[in-house]
């Protein structure tokens, strides 16, 4: 029996993880999970546009740990299957990621216990709220990832594997002096991680709207997950791009 594959370069991945993941503190916790995505079905294998598959909170600062969790997470193919249709959900639309923002728990707990006791109130007249309990899995997992902690960065997604583009970008953020912390080669394009400092009025100010205006949809700006280096993303492997970045 085939399992998934997941871990491709641990070497890069740890290497991602100690200079990109801030330190946790406290009550704050790291979301992790996998989803397939219909972008990348060249088989027309997903019923939807995206399946959430596998979901993990990451509690502690120990890269062994978070790299056995990914490797929890190779589980035998016939394992994940679309919630429509039942059939087996192919690696190679599947994909790891990360969200770099950490989450409190106690934000996350309040949140959860707010929506179970609404929930458990409604069940008394509405039935079909049962299955919402019956998912609470889901639900510890979801009001978590909604409970940020503290923003450290913004990612400018960059939607295209032309170089021309990147390089473009990287030189627009060189000269208004907007620092990048990493950047990760993804499937389709290119994920330009940004740390939120006392530079990103300027690049809200005068470096975004350049970029919007000359590369359009080309480029999004998001804090919201990214592709895990290391790791595939439909069937390609998440890598870092090695060029001077300072």
């Amino acid at each position: 029996m085939k399992n998934n594959k997941v871990v491709a370069d641990k070497e890069k991945m740890k290497e991602f993880f100690d200079t990109v993941l801030n330190p946790l503190k406290d009550d704050e916790v790291y979301v992790m999970f996998s989803v397939a995505r219909k972008k990348w079905d060249t088989e027309n294998s997903l019923s939807r546009s995206e399946e959430a598959l596998m979901r993990k909170i990451i509690k502690d600062n120990d890269f062994d740990r978070f790299y056995r969790t990914l490797l929890r997470f190779e589980v035998p193919n016939e394992s994940l299957v679309d919630r429509n249709t039942d059939t087996t959900i192919p690696e190679s639309v599947i994909g790891y990621y990360i969200d770099i923002s950490p989450k409190s728990v106690i934000k996350g707990s309040e949140l959860l216990m707010n929506e179970l006791l609404s929930q458990l109130l409604n069940t008394r007249t509405n039935s079909n709220d049962l299955k919402g309990l019956k998912g609470i899995n889901g639900k510890v997992f979801s009001c978590m990832a909604r409970s940020h902690s503290k923003k450290y960065y913004k990612i400018l997604d960059v939607d295209t594997l032309d170089d021309s583009v990147l390089h473009t970008t990287i030189d627009l953020l060189k000269n208004y002096e907007i620092e990048i912390k990493w950047i990760s080669r993804t499937r389709g394009g290119y994920h330009i991680i940004l740390p939120l400092n006392e530079n990103t009025p300027i690049f809200y100010k005068s470096v975004w709207p350049l970029l919007n205006g000359q590369f359009g949809k080309l480029i999004e700006l998001t804090d919201r997950a990214t592709p895990i280096v290391g790791t595939y993303q439909g069937g390609h492997i998440v890598s870092k791009v090695e060029i001077d970045i300072k």
